[in-house]
């Protein structure tokens, strides 16, 4: 039987996949991945050009499946913050369900710090965006008043930095951490949106704005 180029190098990161949880990244080469598919090391470098391209082209592919499946999950959800809500705990879950231990993430660190892989770059400018347009969104309904929706998104970023990083996401047990980034949400919302506790989320409120002392960013009409 003959396998086309596509479907060598859907083999060829399928391999290489296994030998990387196995073995680890750096501990990795192009000759082990060739021995696995029993390819001949020229011949696999006609396909990738190196150990490093094999990871970017597999780290492209996961991150734009998690793209994929945080628009379908925020396309399914109802609720302004609701949405920003289950961006930050779809990726977490993606993360702890494939990445591996922390040697190999602080090695896979390491060789994007040095091949500058715009697929990591490329990722976290989606989850910006995307928070961002979600709160336009209400902002340009009217369920938001604003001030600086962009300074608002970085702020949030910041006190949710371990729902996607990878060496803090590794410090925690999966169904903890979860807890943790939900508790964390829930009290950002009240601290972004400045609204009772009681109040439903990200909605116009009778609550009096000028009964609060100072302005908040974000704010009910």
């Amino acid at each position: 039987m003959t396998t086309t180029k596509d479907e060598t190098r859907e083999a060829i990161l399928a391999a290489a996949k296994g030998l990387f949880k196995r073995f680890g990244p750096v501990k990795t080469s192009m000759a082990d991945i060739a021995r696995e598919l029993r390819m001949s090391p020229p011949n696999l470098y006609n396909f990738y050009p190196s150990r490093d391209a094999i990871l970017e082209a597999i780290g492209t592919r996961e991150l734009i499946t998690l793209q994929q499946d945080i628009t379908a999950a925020i396309r399914e959800t109802s609720g302004d913050w609701a949405r920003v809500a289950v961006m930050f705990m779809s990726t977490a879950r993606h993360m702890h369900d494939k990445l591996g231990n922390e040697k190999d993430i602080l090695q896979l660190q390491a060789l994007e710090k040095k091949n500058r892989w715009k697929f990591v770059d490329d990722f976290h400018a989606f989850l910006r965006c995307t928070a961002e347009t979600v709160l336009r969104e209400a902002i340009d309904a009217g369920r938001l008043d604003h001030d600086d929706p962009g300074g608002a998104i970085s702020a949030l970023f910041d006190c949710l930095i371990s729902a996607w990083d990878p060496v803090l996401i590794l410090k925690f047990q999966r169904d903890d951490h979860l807890r943790r980034i939900a508790a964390q949400l829930s009290l950002l919302e009240r601290a972004f949106l400045k609204m009772p506790p009681n109040a439903t989320p990200m909605r116009r409120s009778s609550h009096n704005a000028s009964s609060r002392p100072g302005k908040s960013t974000f704010s009910s009409r």
